[in-house]
């Protein structure tokens, strides 16, 4: 469990602050000043590919990252309530590509991991079960690499396909519920709690995104990202 639940201390200082590059590096001090006295067990790592705010986050790194990866990377603290929460989603990612890095995630041994990936797989001309057997991997290497961290698997979230963007992914629209029914089987295979944000995210009775969620059909807009939160919630304590 996390072992501070406050917040950065950024309303007020924030609400002076008129200029951009101030306000990075008020986020900067703000990161360091927290970093500093929070160790690997008190770490939540969040893993996911088209809404992954572009923030990467390696504790040992900050002072090398860009900016916008700094200020990107308070904004998931701040949505989540939690200073000790890191990013470490890419944007564009897959299945492969978390395996591929996967080992400089679990030797942090972060207390949580919640797990959302698949998507861009679709994209990418990946069969359902080629994704799935893919997030078997990962959980089943989560588990043996990190055994005392908790793995939270979420469901592959909707598209939309009016906006007309992202062909790749939209084509694939109606192999997103068959894929979160296996992600599922994989959850309950492993022991691991399996958390569906997909429900949360369409219409109702309907396989599409809800509109109020997006602007493109596929990443989320400030409205879906809390909804997103709203479910995780129940997770995060």
């Amino acid at each position: 469990m996390f072992k501070n639940h406050c917040r950065f201390p950024v309303d007020a200082a924030l609400k002076q602050i008129t200029n951009y590059e101030e306000t990075i590096n008020h986020v900067e001090s703000v990161l360091r000043m927290h970093d500093a006295g929070s160790g690997a067990e008190a770490l939540y790592i969040l893993l996911s590919a088209c809404h992954s705010l572009r923030g990467i986050a390696y504790k040992q790194e900050r002072h090398h990252l860009p900016r916008q990866q700094y200020h990107q990377r308070w904004r998931w603290a701040e949505l989540l309530g939690n200073p000790h929460a890191k990013n470490r989603g890419i944007s564009g990612d897959t299945t492969q590509g978390v395996l591929d890095r996967l080992s400089t995630i679990t030797k942090g041994k972060p207390s949580k991991i919640f797990l959302l990936i698949g998507t861009n797989d679709f994209a990418r001309g990946k069969s359902v079960d080629e994704v799935a057997k893919n997030v078997e991997k990962i959980v089943e290497r989560v588990k043996r690499e990190s055994p005392a961290t908790k793995l939270y698997v979420q469901s592959v979230f909707p598209v939309n396909p009016k906006f007309n963007k992202f062909s790749g992914h939209m084509d694939r629209k109606k192999d997103i519920p068959a894929l979160n029914a296996k992600i599922k089987a994989v959850a309950a295979r492993h022991g691991v709690t399996y958390i569906d944000v997909y429900n949360s995210l369409v219409i109702p009775s309907t396989d599409v995104m809800n509109p109020e969620y997006t602007n493109d059909g596929l990443h989320l807009l400030g409205k879906g990202y809390l909804k997103w939160v709203e479910v995780l919630k129940p997770y995060l304590k």
